[in-house]
């Protein structure tokens, strides 16, 4: 008998077989998903803390923001998948991962914060380290 599969688990083959789905209506291969996830993720940054570059970059390096940031994209797919009979697939997509729309919906945690800043630091310090006092 085969041990049950873990809740992580099942939500990697779930956003693994929406995302097949979206490409399919979309007509997109992987690394166009895949880019337009990251630059999503990227102008959501910008709009949600404009004035902290250096925040933008340690959140952008952060696993636990990208994992945060693919679990609301799963739902938002899921939404989009629901909503799949619409004539302009593409402009929908768009439409419901818009970066202006989603700061006002979706909100950092202080998880997803924290951990970026602590990350931060402990770059700073690595990087000092190599600096000749």
């Amino acid at each position: 008998m085969q041990p049950a599969s873990t809740h992580i688990e099942q939500q990697k083959r779930k956003a693994a077989n929406l995302k097949s789905q979206v490409m399919q209506l979309l007509n997109w291969d992987d690394l166009t998903y895949c880019e337009f996830q990251l630059e999503m993720g990227r102008q959501y940054l910008q709009s949600y803390i404009p004035r902290d570059p250096d925040g933008i970059d340690a959140l952008l390096e952060c696993r636990i923001f990208w994992n945060w940031w693919r679990n609301h994209w799963m739902l938002r797919d899921e939404q989009f998948l629901l909503a799949s009979n619409i004539k302009n697939k593409l402009t929908l997509y768009r439409e419901l991962h818009n970066p202006e729309f989603l700061i006002r919906e979706i909100y950092l945690n202080g998880m997803v914060l924290s951990t970026s800043y602590g990350q931060m630091i402990g770059e700073v310090i690595d990087a000092n380290k190599n600096v000749p006092a």
